[in-house]
């Protein structure tokens, strides 16, 4: 099992996309995936299918683990129309940051949940979609992951934000996971003007080999998948599906 954190502080770089387009080239690839959604605005949630049910979201597991009560993660697991299995959020989950900043551990509590689960185990690959945030959900994501993948725009001020998250990242893997790890950078939405250009090159030059080699271009297929509720990595012949894919790979290759 690796579990994966789909980070950046900044909001609107395509962190959802990403997730959910990973999560379905692993399985289109025969791979056992689970993603969470540890956002409380729950764009991953709607993105693969979820419309509102009576059982548990991740912010009733982290109030159950924290209460230390008896609950089965197989119930919070719901599984879309392409065969992705999700935990979903809801709104609820903004209210925990300042109900757990006092508790004992607050660092592990999504860790207990993924790693103290033999379904959990079950999966090859855990996707985290976090929230555009430096919190501490965020900081409970890098305490239970393996690797982070930061997504990231080509623009002016990409640099400076990415270096507040690997500030962040630094002191997790100093302080509570040592075992942390960069999974890469990847670049989307990516243009042809010169300006966007002149800015991957900076990134390049800045982060060297972390940054894919592979970016995901700016498409119209994007927004078309959301409100289809469909990946674009299962359109046929998508350019966009072809480079998620590529990535992918990637991923999988190296682990």
């Amino acid at each position: 099992m690796k579990i994966i954190s789909i980070v950046n502080q900044k909001g609107g770089v395509g962190k959802t996309t990403t997730t959910a387009n990973l999560a379905a080239a692993f399985t289109k690839a025969g791979k056992k995936v689970l993603c969470v959604d540890l956002d409380p605005q729950a764009n991953l949630s709607l993105y693969l299918g979820y419309e509102g049910d009576d059982n548990p979201t991740i912010s009733v597991l982290f109030v159950s683990h924290l209460n230390q009560e008896k609950y089965v993660l197989d119930k919070a697991i719901r599984r879309n129309k392409e065969n992705i299995d999700f935990i979903p959020s809801t709104i609820n989950l903004a209210k925990l940051e300042v109900s757990i900043m006092n508790e004992i551990s607050r660092e592990y509590i999504l860790r207990g949940i993924l790693r103290q689960s033999d379904t959990a185990l079950g999966y090859d690959y855990i996707l985290i979609d976090c929230l555009p945030s430096l919190n501490i959900l965020i900081v409970n994501a890098l305490t239970a992951s393996d690797s982070v993948l930061i997504p990231m725009q080509p623009q002016l001020f990409a640099v400076s934000g990415t270096n507040d998250l690997i500030n962040t990242v630094s002191k997790v893997k100093a302080f509570i996971n040592p075992s942390l790890k960069y999974e890469g950078m990847l670049i989307t939405m990516c243009d042809q003007t010169n300006t966007g250009k002149d800015v991957e090159g900076a990134i390049r030059e800045e982060y060297g080999s972390l940054v894919y080699p592979v970016v995901i271009h700016r498409s119209v297929e994007a927004p078309k998948s959301t409100v289809y509720r469909q990946s674009i990595v299962s359109m046929k012949d998508s350019k966009l599906g072809a480079e998620y894919s590529q990535i992918a790979e990637i991923i999988m290759s190296n682990s």
